[in-house]
């Protein structure tokens, strides 16, 4: 969700709302550059549990977003992970009151189990923004360089380069690395894909220990900033058991675990 129509490649409504913001950016932070990107270890080449993520489950999260000094919760996201026979499926669902309407979107990737989660296959569909109950469904299908993507009758390659991860890979991802302080690692290229979109790639930097308040209970949690560029677009506090607890997109649209 960045920003109030969000469109979805342009090839299906102008509704898809997706996975960040309802609300035109704000200011981000800039990217804790600890290291040079070439010094640190790309994120393929790492040694991660990707067994972990057959237990990683279901999280649910409430959806706020802070404005000028104003916290405002919009609805609800739920992130589904599972894994079956060396293939991984993530779900993301957001249900949100959009404008005083019910909105619904539901992102479901499907792809092999390694360090980067390329998905073979996804598919998004929901609710269109217009307020009139439509709803759409695009369909992408990967190869190892680009994307055929299909909605409403209309078609599009779209390239996707080797090393391209994305942006619920991540969130992903960062609950297996290792939760400790100037742990950094690096990506190639970032897809976005509530857009089908490739940004620059960029950097994960573990700091902490840092204390998250989750139901008025201090809990204790790693975090992990995402650059891409030259900025942090994403941040994620994971416990100490892997469990993501919290997530900050472009520093005011916030997720929070439900207990």
């Amino acid at each position: 969700m960045k920003r109030i129509t969000h469109p979805f490649l342009a090839l299906a409504t102008t509704a898809v709302v997706a996975w960040m913001p309802l609300v035109p950016a704000g200011p981000v932070a800039p990217a804790p550059q600890e290291a040079p990107l070439g010094d640190a270890p790309p994120l393929a080449a790492l040694e991660l549990p990707l067994e972990k993520l057959g237990a990683w489950g279901r999280r649910e999260l409430t959806y706020t977003v802070t404005k000028g000094g104003s916290r405002q919760t919009l609805g609800a996201v739920v992130l589904t992970t599972s894994v079956a026979d060396g293939v991984v499926t993530l779900t993301d669902r957001v249900d949100l009151d959009f404008r005083g309407a019910p909105f619904w979107l539901e992102v479901t990737a499907t792809g092999p189990l390694d360090n980067e989660l390329r998905p073979d296959k996804l598919i998004a569909k929901g609710t269109t923004d217009d307020g009139d109950g439509k709803t759409f469904e695009l369909v992408a299908e990967f190869g190892p360089s680009s994307a055929s993507v299909n909605s409403n009758s209309r078609s599009k390659s779209v390239q996707v380069p080797p090393g391209a991860v994305s942006d619920a890979a991540l969130l992903r991802l960062v609950t297996l690395l290792p939760r400790r302080a100037g742990v950094l690692a690096r990506f190639e290229h970032l897809l976005d894909a509530s857009e089908m979109l490739v940004k620059p790639g960029g950097t994960i930097a573990c700091s902490g220990p840092e204390g998250v308040e989750i139901d008025g209970k201090s809990r204790e949690t790693w975090r992990f900033d995402v650059t891409s560029g030259d900025r942090v677009f994403l941040s994620a506090w994971v416990d100490g058991e892997g469990r993501l607890m919290k997530v900050l997109w472009d520093g005011y649209k916030e997720w929070t675990a439900k207990g």
